[in-house]
């Protein structure tokens, strides 16, 4: 059996499932560290847009990112 042409030896390739799944976890992390660092970038411009002050904003932004924190694990 070990010498057919299409036989693969168990543990030496990944599946393409595994691959995939692989790259959408990977993916996943960075979009929500993307996310984090957008939002953070965003604070100044809140503030003017909402016409409020810079403090506000970052109490807004502080609660938005223990609401991101609490949901991680539920993620894993």
């Amino acid at each position: 059996m070990n010498g057919e042409p299409g036989h693969k030896e168990r543990g030496q390739t990944l599946d393409g499932e595994i691959l995939r799944l692989g790259a959408v976890v990977v993916m996943g992390t960075i979009m929500a560290i993307l996310d984090a660092t957008i939002v953070n970038v965003a604070i100044p411009t809140l503030g003017v847009e909402l016409h409020t002050s810079i403090s506000t904003i970052q109490w807004v932004m502080t609660g938005y990112l223990l609401a991101f924190a609490s949901v991680i694990p539920l993620s894993g």
